[in-house]
């Protein structure tokens, strides 16, 4: 399926697709779009990520899943005629506070990844953030196992109001760019200028140059793409789709 040329206007609250594109305000690409006074305007290339048939800038796991699963079960456990009292940032800091903070605070630990790959060799972003290729990381390879608090796969630097998660997202073309983030919710509360900047190298952050792999979870995780929450998955299969937007 060969995707048509689309524009990308900022409108929700993450805009991390359209801040990729050089746009940050709606104004402002409708005072550009009208410049062009009926011209073909300027075109920029994506790649995309592929996860169960869905194509998207950007999927994955994590505090960010965790917190709109949290959302969505405590939007559907309150009476229908008060759900639409509870949305927007008010709800999602409730949930913060009565669902995601609780469980972490009552867990045993975060869940365990292993990243397999299912595609070509295997890249690895080096501390002089530069690709390199991972020794004997061809298909089937296991290039990460171990904790993880965020792991996820993208084709755009941020997910949103400057966030950039994937500083690297378009380093590598043709390849999704997949990062495991491992740290505990202190150690990345105390990095939260670093990790907002998309700083490189960071302790207990891994960054992966891929065609296709796999994500293998010790217990059902929520899931997320782009910012829809897909469900609760113990595997998950991505790859970078043919098509680009």
């Amino acid at each position: 399926v060969e995707l048509p040329a689309f524009g990308i206007l900022p409108l929700g609250t993450g805009n991390g697709w359209a801040r990729a594109t050089g746009i940050r305000r709606v104004r402002e690409s409708l005072r550009h779009l009208a410049s062009l006074e009926g011209a073909n305007p300027p075109m920029l290339e994506f790649d995309l990520v592929e996860t169960e048939g869905i194509l998207a800038p950007f999927a994955g796991t994590g505090w960010d899943a965790e917190i709109i699963s949290d959302y969505h079960k405590r939007r559907e456990a309150m009476p229908e005629a008060v759900r639409s009292q509870v949305g927007g940032l008010p709800g999602y800091l409730a949930s913060i506070f009565t669902r995601t903070i609780p469980r972490h605070l009552a867990s045993s630990g975060p869940p365990n990844v292993k990243l397999i790959n299912t595609g070509e060799p295997a890249l690895r972003l080096g501390d002089d953030g530069k690709p390199v290729p991972v020794p004997e990381g061809g298909p089937g390879a296991v290039l990460y196992d171990g904790p993880m608090s965020v792991a996820g796969a993208s084709t755009v630097e941020e997910l949103g109001l400057g966030f950039r998660a994937f500083p690297h997202a378009r380093d590598v073309p043709g390849r999704l760019c997949a990062r495991v983030y491992g740290a505990t919710p202190m150690e990345a509360t105390l990095r939260i200028p670093q990790l907002w900047r998309g700083v490189h190298p960071l302790p207990k952050s891994h960054i992966f140059f891929l065609t296709a792999f796999r994500w293998e979870f010790d217990r059902e995780v929520p899931f997320e793409v782009a910012g829809d929450l897909l469900g609760d998955r113990r595997v998950v299969d991505m790859r970078a789709a043919h098509t680009r937007a």
